[in-house]
């Protein structure tokens, strides 16, 4: 269910749909994802959020940390 959600919530952040606020909590969101314990779901974080223009880099930052362990 995790992954499902995370999925809709990266196709929408990365169509730039969401408003100032709404693009907030999607950050939030996907702080708390990039710590998810289900590799599947950092996984698609990480590759979704790659080819975001306008992905956060402290998130990209953390996946990619987590991902050279």
């Amino acid at each position: 269910m995790r992954g499902q959600l995370a999925a809709k919530l990266l196709a929408d952040f990365r169509a730039n749909i969401f408003s100032e606020s709404e693009a907030t909590i999607a950050k939030e969101i996907f702080r708390l994802l990039a710590h998810d314990s289900e590799v599947k779901i950092r996984a698609s974080l990480a590759a979704e959020l790659a080819h975001c223009p306008h992905a956060p880099h402290d998130i990209i930052t953390q996946l990619e940390t987590m991902n050279s362990r």
